[in-house]
């Protein structure tokens, strides 16, 4: 296995006929599954921003980041962008190369990023490109719901206007809020019960019958029964699915932070799942005689250190499954990203490719100019506050767009709803 260090950080360096062939080949290899849908005066809107825009789009599926390159090529939009370390070593680093020379730069999330921090706002900064960050950080496969927001995006917006500021060259540095939404174009429901009825045979024994909805909580019911005994873990009496994820995943989380914090956490539960991850994954590095964050250690199984931090990786798969998001509303959309996530359990691996042809419906929000938020006495000391407002904020746009194409959609075909907005789609 490679050896790293926190130092081996990986700049961008874009080169721009790369990024125009990779463009193309990105919408062709996105055309086979997923049509943008996107309005004409969204991608006015993108052109018009002046360069050196933080772009911030949710993080609903695998696919976004192709999403997102192909509206940058769409609107002429030099843009560079995080992926984390450990993709530029895939293929023996010719993956990584690629990668920055499309224009992106690593960060090693849970760990050491003081470069990684400092080349974003550089980007912002210069007013060259535009810096695309997903501040959800994570893909939580939630196609209707914004997960929190990691404070990143606002921070590095704010010292890049800080610092313009004391360059004495200050202009406005803008947060563009993106929208981005999956329907499935076709009827889902063959791929569907194949699917589940494939999980069913594996953990129930043999595939079951009836509406897909139940069947899919059954299963997952039963995977959930079955971590409980697993990990000594029983379940307060009475309580929804979702309750007993959340105290089945506390309780994971105290037993382990106890062990290897000496004290239980505070936070957000997937930010502590990680943060157990990053130590662990270190523990087993060093036994090798190696540091770093990078690649999968490889431990023997009977390791206990194996079993804590495959027990810490199951916390963090867990916050995707976000209260009652399927009982609430099954939709095609909903199922499937449901049943997406009990593959991952049960097969052990992602299941990337979508089960059908869908839209990706992207819709702008008004841009976030953080300098409303920033006074010229703004001592430092209240900066955290400022930070917050601005996540907030964005956090609040990113689901009310979410909502409104919900809406949108709802929409009687010919009423005239859409085209009272002055509107051509692009697709």
């Amino acid at each position: 296995m490679t050896t790293h260090t926190g130092t081996d950080f990986k700049a961008a360096k874009p080169w721009g006929w790369l990024i125009a062939f990779a463009g193309l080949l990105n919408r062709f290899a996105l055309s086979r599954h997923t049509t943008l849908d996107v309005r004409a005066s969204d991608l006015a809107l993108v052109r018009s921003l002046p360069p050196g825009c933080l772009i911030a789009p949710n993080h609903a599926h695998y696919a976004d980041p192709q999403v997102t390159f192909e509206l940058a090529r769409r609107t002429g939009r030099r843009v560079t962008f995080m992926a984390t370390r450990e993709a530029f070593d895939v293929c023996r680093g010719w993956w990584g190369w690629c990668l920055q020379h499309l224009g992106a730069f690593s960060v090693n999330r849970g760990g050491e990023n003081a470069q990684a921090r400092r080349f974003a706002r550089d980007v912002l900064i210069a007013g060259l490109y535009d810096l695309v960050m997903f501040p959800e950080g994570e893909i939580y496969l939630l196609n209707d719901l914004v997960m929190p927001l990691k404070p990143g995006v606002a921070r590095l917006a704010l010292e890049a206007a800080i610092e313009l500021r004391q360059q004495d060259r200050p202009r406005p540095i803008l947060i563009v809020p993106v929208a981005i939404k999956y329907r499935f174009t076709g009827d889902i429901t063959p791929s569907l019960e194949a699917n589940l009825a494939g999980l069913e045979a594996r953990v129930l024994g043999e595939a079951r019958t009836g509406p897909l909805d139940p069947r899919i909580v059954r299963l997952g019911t039963e995977l959930l029964d079955r971590a409980e005994r697993a990990h000594e873990v029983t379940p307060v009496p009475g309580v929804g699915l979702f309750e007993r994820v959340r105290g089945l995943r506390r309780a994971i989380l105290e037993r382990l932070e106890q062990m290897h914090f000496g004290r239980v956490q505070e936070g957000f539960d997937f930010d502590r799942a990680r943060k157990l991850m990053i130590r662990i994954q270190g523990l087993l590095l060093a036994k090798e005689g190696q540091r770093g964050y990078y690649g999968p250690p490889a431990a023997p199984p009977e390791d206990p250190l194996t079993a804590d931090l495959e027990a810490a990786q199951l916390c963090a798969r867990s916050v995707a499954f976000h209260q009652d998001y399927l009982l609430q509303n099954p939709t095609p959309e909903r199922m499937a990203e449901t049943l997406t996530k009990l593959e991952r359990e049960v097969l052990g691996r992602q299941i990337r490719a979508p089960l059908g042809n869908r839209r990706a419906v992207i819709r702008i929000a008004p841009p976030i100019d953080v300098h409303e938020y920033l006074r010229d006495d703004t001592p430092p000391s209240l900066l955290d506050g400022t930070i917050e407002a601005i996540v907030i904020e964005l956090h609040q746009t990113l689901q009310g767009t979410l909502d409104a194409i919900d809406r949108e959609e709802a929409w009687p075909k010919g009423s005239g709803a859409s085209e009272a907005q002055g509107d051509t789609v692009c697709r």
